[in-house]
């Protein structure tokens, strides 16, 4: 981390000057209505520090906390079209074949891959585990003998064509015996299936779908419940193969198991190391922010970088309680600050001046104006009862982003989490196989 030397005089009397000026206010919400002339950009006169970097002569501006006046924006949110220009295409006319996963013949059911905490189940249901599994896949029967639709389970985006993963071993949520990944031209619509992996025996945990240098990357694990092992894929769309190769950027991983999210299997929850403007360091239990031309101390304690203009800079502050937006405007040199419904609000990107925020939980993506605490919803999530006495989410949604685009996608998810733990208590249950084609929107935005 570049010192940074700070001019003590000045900042004093900033500091001063700042105190004086500077209060919490609750926003009042300008009219969404008149979007135009609400997020339209004013230039102000702006006092502020400048610091000189010891290992060259860029100078810095130096901000605190203390210079914005912090404004707390209530969410706002509207049924509207966002009013910014984006593309959208319709994807429900992909029709799919229905087909039934190689892994559930006779001989190649493992209990297992159907149910990977049999054994836990067999003891808490007091019976061995043999003749606890043997009634579970007798239960099982009607998904195992059932030909269904995919489902999508992961995208990927190079800033023109959308690649999406459709999962077609619907029995067995622990691994994939049978997935094909396609490369979709929103433009020429264009459709081709670029790799297809069929294996009764030999089923692959899949962890993520990227694009990356260039290439597609599929992201597998091993070991998901002893010693996880990450291993990284390029796809080779000319001759429709893989190939392990070593992927560039660092993966972190956790293992979940969400109906919410790509599905009902137990998922790879993936963050790469990103190339970013701002420089994030923890300063006396603080996060501040670098670029080359700003200091800014955020105030906040745990934050990631989401947005970064010349006119602003926007953090995410998510855990497992809330979700604040925080957004410093240098020219208004106003702070708005928005908590969300819920900590689902747990993903965000740049979009131009304002954001993208995605509700990775509920599956739910708003573009959002920091200013106006204006949400407007692309994507509407409905519940349902199903035959199995739960609720599970019709809709699903993924965003890819790419240099300076970022594409949403709508689907389906077609059935949920719950399938098998209450097959797994041996209770009776009607499965009716998916049906439908699971793509529904595409949405593509410039965030630049």
């Amino acid at each position: 981390m570049k010192k940074i030397l700070a001019f003590l005089t000045a900042l004093t009397a900033l500091f001063c000057t700042a105190c004086d000026n500077k209060q919490d206010s609750i926003s009042e919400n300008p009219p969404v209505g008149d979007v135009t002339s609400a997020v339209s950009d004013t230039d102000i006169s702006v006092n502020t520090e400048t610091s000189v970097n010891s290992d060259s002569t860029t100078e810095l501006k130096h901000y605190t906390i203390n210079d914005f006046k912090e404004i707390k924006v209530k969410l706002n949110v509207q049924k509207t079209a966002p009013p910014v220009e984006f593309k959208e295409y319709d994807l429900s006319g992909i029709e799919f074949e229905a087909k039934k996963s190689p892994c559930t013949l006779p001989e190649n059911v493992k209990i297992e891959n159907i149910c990977p905490d049999s054994e836990n189940f067999a003891s808490s249901s007091k019976m061995e585990h043999e003749e606890y599994s043997k009634q579970f896949i007798e239960n099982y029967a009607p998904v195992l003998e059932s030909e269904n639709k995919p489902l999508i389970m992961y995208t990927a985006f190079d800033g023109e064509n959308l690649y999406y993963l459709a999962d077609y071993d619907i029995p067995c949520p622990h691994v994939s015996h049978n997935f094909e990944i396609f490369r979709y031209n929103p433009e020429t619509k264009e459709n081709i299936c670029i790799y297809e992996y069929s294996n009764g025996t030999e089923g692959i945990t899949l962890a993520d779908m990227t694009y990356f240098d260039e290439s597609l990357w599929l992201i597998t694990v091993t070991d998901i419940y002893s010693e996880p092992e990450i291993r990284t894929y390029r796809i080779d769309e000319t001759s429709a193969k893989i190939n392990e190769d070593v992927f560039e950027k660092e993966i972190n991983i956790d293992f979940v198991v969400d109906p919410h999210s790509n599905g009902y299997k137990p998922i790879a929850f993936v963050n790469y190391s990103e190339e970013s403007d701002i420089r994030m360091e923890k300063e006396n239990r603080k996060m501040t922010a670098y670029t080359d031309k700003i200091k800014l101390e955020t105030g906040i304690n745990i934050c990631t970088p989401v947005l970064s203009t010349d006119k602003r800079m926007c953090f995410l502050q998510s855990d497992s309680d809330v979700a604040i937006l925080h957004t410093f405007d240098f020219n208004k040199m106003e702070k708005y600050t928005t908590q969300f419904e819920s900590a689902d609000a747990n993903r965000a990107y740049q979009s131009g001046n304002n954001v993208l925020v995605h509700y990775v939980g509920s599956q739910k993506c708003m573009y959002f104006i920091p200013e106006l605490g204006a949400g407007f919803v692309l994507q509407y999530i409905e519940r349902s009862s199903s035959y199995l006495g739960t609720s599970f989410y019709i809709n699903n949604t993924s965003v890819s982003e790419y240099n300076n685009r970022l594409a949403l996608i709508n689907f389906d998810t077609g059935i949920n989490n719950d399938l098998y733990y209450i097959n797994s208590m041996l209770r009776s249950t009607e499965y009716t196989p998916i049906e439908n084609d699971p793509l529904q929107k595409l949405y593509i935005f410039e965030t630049d």
